[in-house]
């Protein structure tokens, strides 16, 4: 017996089918009102298998992907975890040992007059004039990941995600972590607007709260908690790690002309970092068009970065055919473009690229670029004369002349420009690179972690944690630049001197204490207790250091049907139009979900962030790693 489908045929249909809200259905708090019903969050191994038939498309794997949240942590009493075996006390030994560059940020060059927008040099942090990687950075890198393996709280998270960052709109919802944030959009399709409520990014369950019960990290590593104004000291302290100067050598890095940072942590409330929530039908440029707005809510879980060559990924990136990919500017509506185009403007912002400027004369620039006086004159003599449409064919017939004539460099960067008249403010800031200072590959630098009143077991949980059992492929990063290769690291105990603590008027001497037994595998009854093996499982696909699979892994390019692509409502509406969709829940049904963002593909790739890792290159092979 089949079910009864119902085939949609306009954006309100959608809504009604998929379950999302109209204005006028929503409460003054902004909530859908069967949105009390608790939803199911799908597992990442459920997603697997939902996923497991796609077929790769060719572009790279995102740099960085998710351990999900589950439904709550593992916590304890600190009784019980003060229990775990003889308490040790004492320090260990440790060699950090690069296996890509390591860069940990010091003071930056700007370019000059481009200060904020564009780096000539960055250096290696100094303490002390001696080249240093901070304690914190390594207790930091190590909490996380003790955290996320052990199912544990979220102890470093941003509180808030506004609409603006300094003087610049970066998402249009805005967000926190632990708590609500309400809204009023009046750009939605509704004369009044609509009240709408981000529900918290990080579930509740994750956030700190230390009382009664305690998760593995914190009782290690301590806690100090704002709202209450207490905290917890710690049982592990972690010295600088200092470097040899002669050990650092510059290496090449990759960003883009702007006050953001290529690949900086701003995340959005859609698809992309959250789980899905619903689509909106949303109004921009004062009404002029309609977009589909793709909202999602609660993160997907804990992001970390894959392991990659550098120089492969860098070099990706300063390729233009492969990063700014040419644009179809027939692909392109007339009404799209919005101001008429002048060639004065054109010049400009020819002139804004840095284009070869001849005797510094912008008239020639234009003929150099496309190509022949006869061009030029064509458009000079005609261009401005003509109606807004056809002067917009006839940029279109000059740019495929230029491509027939195969001048690749400056082609890119007229297309650009002519990105940039059209859609003014979108246009993708070129990339450039500059030098940073590093511990160069294979060199090492040590330190010392001490120990107070550790029980056995969660020392050797530690000390398993940050080295990494033998048998496991899976390595650290650590630093600046973990998205474009830099910071592969892995730990070695060198040495170790401890002692156990008794009830006696005096401590016992250190003793010596072979590293071997420190470091369990992670099925060792001393460690295995501790640790959340779906976890496990996908911090084994993330952190595997596997040079040989050769996967380079670059975020989506800013060129058509990726990052920059709007989905227009007209082009949504039509697409959903084919389907036939049966009675998902409220709100979006992931299943739902996953079904909208096949359908969209050829419009926009970036919409459901795992849908998009399933059909990179090379995800098949990440999905084989192991623990």
């Amino acid at each position: 017996m089949t079910k009864d489908k119902k085939v949609v045929k306009d954006f309100a249909e959608l809504r009604e089918i998929m379950g999302m809200a109209n204005p006028g259905d929503m409460n003054t708090t902004g909530q859908n009102t069967d949105e009390q019903t608790e939803r199911h969050w799908l597992t990442r191994e459920e997603y697997d298998n939902l996923l497991d038939n796609e077929q790769e498309q060719g572009h790279n794997p995102n740099p960085f992907d998710f351990v999900f949240f589950q439904q709550s942590p593992q916590t304890y009493t600190t009784e019980e975890l003060g229990n775990y075996g003889s308490l040790k006390s004492g320090y260990i030994d440790v060699q950090l040992k690069a296996l890509t560059p390591v860069h940990i940020v010091g003071g930056q060059d700007p370019v000059p007059n481009m200060a904020g927008k564009k780096i000539q040099k960055s250096y290696f942090y100094m303490q002390d004039g001696t080249p240093c990687i901070p304690g914190s950075s390594i207790r930091g890198m190590l909490r996380t990941f003790i955290e996320a393996v052990t199912n544990g709280w979220v102890s470093q998270a941003n509180e808030e995600y506004t609409r603006d960052e300094g003087n610049k709109r970066v998402r249009h919802i805005e967000f926190k972590s632990w708590e609500e944030q309400g809204h009023k959009h009046r750009c939605l399709n509704s004369p009044a607007g609509v009240n709408f409520t981000a529900k918290p990014a990080i579930p509740d369950a994750y956030k700190p709260a230390p009382g009664d019960m305690i998760d593995t990290a914190s009782f290690l590593f301590g806690y100090v908690d704002e709202s209450t104004e207490s905290s917890r000291a710690g049982r592990v302290i972690i010295e600088d790690a200092y470097v040899n100067s002669g050990d650092l050598r510059d290496y090449r890095m990759v960003d883009v002309e702007a006050e953001a940072i290529m690949g900086g942590p701003r995340p959005r409330a859609n698809w992309w970092y959250m789980r899905p929530r619903e689509v909106w039908d949303r109004s921009v440029q004062g009404g002029r068009r309609q977009v589909a707005h793709i909202v999602g809510d609660h993160f997907w879980g804990r992001k970390f970065y894959y392991h990659q060559e550098p120089e492969d990924c860098i070099n990706f990136y300063l390729d233009y055919q492969k990063w700014w990919p040419e644009l179809d500017m027939h692909s392109f509506k007339e009404d799209q473009f919005q101001e008429p185009y002048k060639i004065a403007d054109l010049c400009s912002a020819i002139r804004a690229e840095g284009i070869q400027m001849n005797n510094g004369d912008t008239l020639d620039t234009l003929n150099a670029l496309l190509l022949r006086e006869s061009l030029y004159s064509e458009m000079e003599n005609s261009i401005n004369q003509l109606p807004h449409q056809d002067r917009l064919k006839k940029l279109k017939r000059s740019y495929d002349k230029s491509v027939r004539k195969h001048m690749h460099n400056n082609l890119i960067k007229l297309n650009r420009c002519l990105i940039e008249l059209a859609f003014p403010g979108q246009c993708p800031k070129a990339t450039y690179w500059y030098n940073m200072s590093c511990l160069d590959r294979d060199r090492t630098a040590s330190f010392r972690i001490y120990l107070n009143r550790v029980p056995e077991k969660l020392l050797k949980l530690l000390c398993t944690c940050l080295c990494m059992p033998s048998t496991s492929s899976m390595r650290h990063k650590l630093g600046y630049g973990k998205a474009f290769g830099y910071g592969s690291v892995e730990f070695e105990i060198t040495s170790a001197m401890l002692r156990t603590e008794k009830q006696a008027d005096f401590p016992d001497p250190l003793s010596p204490v072979s590293p071997v037994g420190l470091v369990k595998g992670w099925t060792d009854d001393e460690v295995k207790e501790f640790i959340d093996e779906p976890s496990l499982r996908q911090l084994a696909r993330i952190l595997t250091y596997a040079p040989q699979d050769d996967i380079i892994f670059t975020y989506p390019p800013y060129s058509a049907q990726n990052f920059q692509q709007v989905i227009q409502a007209r082009d949504f509406n039509r697409k959903v139009r084919s389907l036939s969709l049966s009675s998902p829940t409220n709100p979006v049904d992931e299943h739902t979900a996953l079904t909208v963002a096949r359908e969209l593909w050829d419009i926009k790739h970036p919409v459901h962030f795992l849908l998009y890792q399933a059909r990179a290159g090379g995800y098949n092979q990440i999905k084989t790693r192991s623990p």
